[in-house]
């Protein structure tokens, strides 16, 4: 009986050592984020589909540029307590900050000119107010799914 018993615990508490998280959900998470994204600007910006499809290669591309450039600047700089700089120190990274400004304004710069074509001024104009609103939106569902802040997203509390 006592065998019985043993072998009735094992079968119960075996398929919860077995079971695997799903390797592909975090993948799937960002892919559903992605389409959210997608879905997002194109409602946002009323983009037609020929729209949407010549938009967004373009504007992909300047986000991973800015993005790239950021991220050059944080691994630089990381977390560090500006109030703890030296004055050297501080004028390095006021330099730098400015720089990393300027080279966001240039990748504008360059991809504007792409973009106009495409969906006119009056929506470039309208593109910062729409990340931002689209960003907003994006961090929502992604706390709602359980996913953490990505690296250009801050902290809760600090959107």
């Amino acid at each position: 009986m006592r065998h019985l018993l043993f072998v009735a615990l094992l079968f119960a508490w075996a398929p919860s050592t077995w079971a695997q998280p799903d390797a592909d959900e975090p993948a799937e998470m960002v892919q559903e984020l992605q389409e959210f994204r997608k879905q997002e600007f194109v409602q946002r910006l009323a983009l037609t589909n020929s729209e949407a499809e010549a938009f967004f290669p373009i504007y992909d591309q300047s986000q991973l540029e800015i993005r790239q450039a950021r991220l050059q600047f944080r691994k630089k700089w990381g977390r560090r307590e500006l109030g703890s700089l030296t004055e050297e120190e501080a004028k390095m990274y006021y330099a730098e900050a400015v720089a990393l400004r300027q080279k966001e304004m240039d990748i504008h710069a360059m991809y504007t000119p792409k973009l106009v074509p495409i969906i006119g001024y009056k929506r470039v104009v309208l593109l910062p107010q729409i990340e931002r609103e689209v960003r907003s939106q994006l961090l929502k569902k992604a706390r709602a799914m359980g996913l953490p802040p990505g690296p250009d997203m801050p902290p809760p509390g600090r959107n």
